[in-house]
């Protein structure tokens, strides 16, 4: 039924949850009918003629708010990494997979329990104004906007992060 990427945070022995399992629904949003598509249908294309490789390396960098690469220069330099290694099949694939996946707009409806938005004010791959209209679908939602964050948040201050997730964790639900 739910498919997304998943996070693992290690949580304080004493701490009433051994760890928290994070979906990451950011990726399904839609900014108009039919972009998501066009734009990943340009990726591929882009992949296909320039390399893998090439991609990479002006893929990661729009994803992180500029002053946190010399901020978090390891996280980037992992990020670009890992970009940077993945095969060029994997890349065409997982493009192809998000273009033709449908929506979660409609499990957003669905869902009974609670949703923490973590999103970075300086995201510039999905704006606020994308966000907004989404974020309140799930009946028990909550949103915390980080200033100094991207879209790569969890890699920008994983500090920051974790602390807005243990926060949550801490709320009665």
């Amino acid at each position: 039924m739910f498919r997304s990427r998943k996070q693992v945070f290690r949580l304080p022995a004493n701490h009433r949850l051994q760890r928290i399992e994070i979906g990451d629904l950011r990726s399904a949003f839609r900014t108009k009918v039919g972009e998501n598509g066009t734009l990943k249908s340009r990726v591929i294309n882009f992949i296909q003629k320039k390399g893998a490789k090439v991609f990479a390396q002006g893929f990661v960098r729009p994803l992180f708010y500029a002053p946190n690469i010399a901020k978090y220069p390891e996280h980037f330099k992992l990020a670009q990494h890992i970009a940077e290694q993945s095969p060029h099949d994997t890349l065409i694939y997982l493009s192809q997979a998000m273009r033709e996946r449908p929506s979660y707009l409609p499990l957003l409806n669905e869902l009974n329990c609670p949703v923490k938005w973590i999103i970075g004010r300086q995201d510039s791959l999905i704006s606020l104004e994308v966000y907004h209209d989404q974020i309140w679908l799930p009946p028990n939602s909550s949103v915390e906007i980080l200033d100094n964050l991207g879209h790569m948040g969890l890699l920008e201050n994983p500090q920051m992060i974790a602390r807005s997730l243990l926060n949550f964790t801490k709320k009665p639900t």
